[in-house]
């Protein structure tokens, strides 16, 4: 294995959490439970695998991870025989000892058939990284989202939408910390209207001001450097924080069902 190299901090970056606040009631969006929105929404991904070595900015990295806890509980899914995965990809633009930043690319949520990932996970010797992506990505897509370049936040001397510091990104033994951002992009994602808000403020590359859809905080150490050359899971842990567009309540909707019903009768009358 290359003695420079870096799995990066996005690996970390999904391994837990996306926050909001909204309405009171529990509600389900594609099969997922996404409430209720006053307790906050958080992701626990800990499984992931991601690769192939980053050696030099222009490489373009890969991954993919399963989702097993929203919210704290394991039974977040509405649905029997489903998991949720995801994939994502992004490009190194800059790759130091100590830092790191990434821009472009996407990140998607995917409902699989249960056994999906591990069936993936167990072939990771034998297949390359681009059939584990096209065998996660097979399934319904849930969230469609991309990478938000915004302007240099310091000391890091580019643009990007992951900006990364860490002890040491050379060798084997490698941790750190990042922070990034998430649009939510144009795509058949059941869960996409749901987190498309623009709800925080961003600088942009041209220092205009600018919104994204989600912001994170990670994380991140290699857990096993001795997986493998392609894939090397990563262990860590990442605030996604997201206002999802208000969902009325089912007391909202059925008042709003009786106004209607209202406004129909009322019609009828004066016809």
């Amino acid at each position: 294995m290359n003695k420079s190299v870096i799995y990066p901090l996005l690996g970390a970056a999904l391994a837990a959490g996306v926050s909001f606040s909204g309405t009171a009631s529990a509600f389900a969006v594609g099969g997922v439970e996404v409430g209720p929105n006053n307790q906050g929404f958080s992701i626990l991904a800990t499984q992931l695998y991601e690769g192939p070595a980053i050696t030099a900015a222009g490489q373009t990295l890969y991954g993919a991870g399963q989702v097993t806890a929203l919210n704290g509980s394991t039974n977040f899914l509405t649905v029997a025989g489903k998991e949720l995965d995801y994939v994502f990809s992004t490009t190194n633009v800059l790759l130091s000892g100590t830092q790191t930043v990434f821009a472009g690319g996407t990140l998607t949520f995917f409902l699989n058939n249960t056994g999906t990932f591990l069936n993936v996970s167990n072939n990771l010797g034998n297949v390359s990284i681009a059939s584990s992506i096209a065998s996660l990505s097979g399934g319904t897509d849930w969230l469609d989202l991309a990478f938000k370049t915004v302007k240099d936040p310091g000391g890091f001397g580019v643009n990007g939408a992951i900006f990364g510091t860490g002890t040491g990104f050379s060798g084997n033994n490698f941790s750190g910390s990042g922070v990034g951002n998430l649009d939510v992009v144009a795509g058949l994602g059941l869960a996409n209207a749901t987190f498309n808000s623009n709800f925080f403020d961003v600088t942009n590359p041209d220092g205009t001001a600018g919104k994204t859809d989600f912001n994170f905080a990670s994380s991140f150490s290699l857990s096993s450097p001795a997986a493998g050359p392609t894939f090397l899971p990563i262990d860590g842990t990442t605030r996604f924080s997201a206002r999802p567009v208000a969902v009325p309540e089912p007391t909202s909707i059925a008042l709003i069902g009786l106004v209607l019903a209202g406004l129909g009768f009322v019609k009828r009358r004066s016809i």
